[in-house]
């Protein structure tokens, strides 16, 4: 038979169990952002009333908020993309495949897609702490000058199970 005590240590052991749990699913999951500096290299290929462009963006990125590893506030990562995309008076659309990574020899892969300013990230996992990371982010693109973009991305994330 269980005594008070023993039963109160039970519990409280329970309870600290259940929550220790909860704290392990907050840490694999969560939310960052990040503004980023990119030098645009692309060939372009006018048409009548269509530009085309495809090339290398390449830069750097800073976490400006956080919830938490494994994007901690202040982190800065090497970014490279390959992409190529569309101008028409009416709009501009493109698609990136990137990697980006960080001094820890970890890689983030992820792919975006953008018309006119506005676009979405697919964080599509990686190596090192990004392991079965995936996500989602929205941002916002500002050509500062015409092979220099900055971008501000607001980010959700999760780590895959088993991960």
């Amino acid at each position: 038979m269980i005594h008070g005590k023993s039963r109160a240590a039970i519990l409280a052991a329970t309870v600290g169990l259940a929550f220790a749990g909860q704290g392990a699913i907050a840490e694999d999951s969560g939310s960052f952002s990040t503004t980023t500096v990119l030098t645009t290299s692309y060939e372009v290929l006018q048409l009548t009333d269509l530009t085309t462009f495809a090339g290398s963006a390449e830069g750097h990125t800073a976490v400006t908020q956080s919830s938490g590893n494994p994007f901690p506030v202040g982190s800065q990562s090497e970014v490279k993309c390959l992409s190529f995309g569309q101008v028409t008076k009416a709009e501009s659309r493109s698609q990136a495949a990137c990697s980006m990574s960080t001094e820890e020899d970890s890689l983030l892969h992820l792919t975006s897609e953008r018309t006119g300013p506005k676009g979405q990230i697919a964080l599509l996992g990686g190596t090192g702490m990004y392991e079965g990371i995936t996500g989602a982010c929205e941002y916002t693109l500002t050509i500062v000058a015409a092979t220099v973009a900055v971008t501000y991305s607001d980010c959700q994330w999760e780590r895959q199970a088993g991960n």
